[in-house]
């Protein structure tokens, strides 16, 4: 690495340790926005890139990926992780909603195992690309990947990419924006062509697109009373949506969540009866039964 780049690195380190603080304050709603226009004045590495993760496998990662610094530094997600280390085990089944690239697949592949699976879906071509490269890298021999969207049905999406990373978004609206259409499924209906196997831990990421990805997994949650739910919560996507905090927590009990903790919060509980919090700052939350 050039010392231009541990630099932009070291620049790009207090930076998200900053943004941080704020989230931990409830002010990363209105700082995010900043955070962003700053860090398009960061440069892009020259060409993709390849980062050691936590467990010691390796990610490939496309130069313009807006979090590719953040891997590097060993910072993505830290909170998440350190959950996810905790929470797959040796034969645990696994689905990673909205993998992206795939930090989380490949994480979990390790944690549970070869008698394990995860199942991980990315609707975006070019992420889709880098997952199956990453999972080929690191011989998960025990991950299915698949190029589709998680809703409530079989169904055709519009996808609005995000140019720099993972917040590209779908919408049944093909009138709303201009995308691509990609296929959507339910996990109901992935799950069931796979005769049902028992579910652990889903972790759902997927820009504002919750509602009725949960919704298409009724009989999945009906069937795993342990399952446990890491799903991050974003309200400005949710409006973007239009998705209410009420709708959302009114699903949720309905698929029999009963407790809800702030992940980047040293999980923090919600109070009950809420499920999810009552603030605009984005969150991971940790839902069980």
């Amino acid at each position: 690495m050039t010392m231009r780049e541990k630099l932009i690195d070291g620049i790009w380190y207090l930076g998200v340790r900053a943004f941080r603080l704020t989230r931990k304050m409830h002010l990363s709603t209105r700082l995010e926005p900043l955070f962003i226009k700053a860090s398009g004045l960061i440069p892009a590495t020259r060409g993709e890139l390849s980062a050691s993760m936590p467990n010691g496998k390796r990610l490939l990662m496309p130069a313009d990926y807006r979090d590719l610094r953040t891997v590097r530094n060993g910072l993505f997600q830290s909170d998440e992780t350190k959950l996810f280390e905790e929470l797959c085990r040796s034969g645990m089944t696994v689905i990673d909603v909205g993998a992206y690239v795939g930090y989380f697949t490949i994480l979990a592949s390790s944690l549970v195992g070869p008698r394990g699976r995860v199942y991980a879906l990315e609707p975006e071509t070019t992420a889709f690309e880098y997952l199956k490269r990453n999972i080929h890298l690191n011989e998960c021999t025990n991950v299915v990947a698949i190029n589709k969207a998680a809703s409530d049905k079989a169904t055709t999406v519009l996808l609005r990419r995000d140019p720099k990373g993972p917040e590209s978004f779908v919408t049944d609206s093909l009138r709303a924006f201009d995308g691509e259409t990609v296929e959507a499924l339910s996990l109901d209906s992935l799950l069931g062509a796979d005769d049902w196997p028992r579910v652990d831990v889903v972790k759902m990421n997927i820009e504002g697109s919750e509602l009725k990805a949960l919704k298409g997994m009724r009989e999945l949650s009906s069937r795993n009373p342990a399952l446990q739910l890491v799903m991050e919560f974003n309200p400005t996507a949710m409006l973007r949506a239009g998705v209410s905090r009420e709708d959302l927590t009114v699903t949720l009990s309905e698929l029999g969540f009963r407790r809800g903790q702030i992940v980047e919060r040293n999980l923090k509980e919600v109070p009950q009866p809420d499920l999810l919090p009552r603030v605009n700052t984005v969150y991971n939350i940790h839902l069980t039964k």
